[in-house]
């Protein structure tokens, strides 16, 4: 069960329901932080998929309560760790269309170096110069996998990553929710 720390309690209680009528055990994450919904819920399913990964063949997520940001999260991480997924409403419980978004394959090991160079950088850079120097990368390399190009998809066409022009002509680049994500998917599976 996943909510708000600001939710523990009542979690606590409804996760204690749940174990005393259907006998099964529930564990209440309770860390999960507004402004980090979407980063906390992928490294809390991530760790589940690492502990539980010899035990069980496939996983199972409800992504219908909690609020609005708690749901997309759930149901973005379902589809980004190829998590079966359902929404109830009422009576009527209905499966999530299965969608494995193949990022883990479409991503090269240099836009992921990018992404982990932005991430480390707070989330963006002021220019490509900066990205250089936290990548070692050349500037046309990094604009490659930035932009892309007719045949080969960039950061910014994947949605890992977002680019601006500002002051001089410099590109701003920055880190997406989606690019986070994908970092948490690498680092903790």
């Amino acid at each position: 069960m996943i909510c708000y720390e600001r939710d523990k309690d009542i979690a606590k209680r409804v996760s204690t329901k749940i174990t005393e009528t259907l006998k099964i055990d529930v564990v209440v994450y309770d860390t999960i932080q507004p402004q980090h919904s979407y980063k906390s819920i992928m490294q809390i399913f991530s760790s589940i998929i690492e502990k539980n990964r010899g035990t069980y063949d496939d996983f199972l997520l409800n992504v219908s309560s909690g609020d609005k940001m708690i749901c997309i999260a759930e149901a973005a991480t379902s589809f980004i760790l190829g998590f079966k997924a359902f929404y109830c409403k009422g009576d009527e419980c209905v499966m999530l269309p299965p969608v494995k978004l193949s990022y883990t394959e479409t991503v090269s090991e240099v836009k992921l170096s990018i992404l982990r160079a932005l991430d480390k950088a707070g989330g963006e850079v002021e220019s490509l110069e900066e990205l250089t120097e936290l990548t070692n990368y050349g500037k046309p390399l990094l604009s490659y996998h930035i932009h892309g190009s007719e045949d080969a998809r960039g950061l910014i066409g994947l949605g890992l990553a977002e680019a601006s022009r500002h002051s001089r002509g410099k590109t701003k680049v920055t880190i997406t929710a989606l690019g986070k994500m994908l970092l948490v998917e690498k680092i903790e599976v």
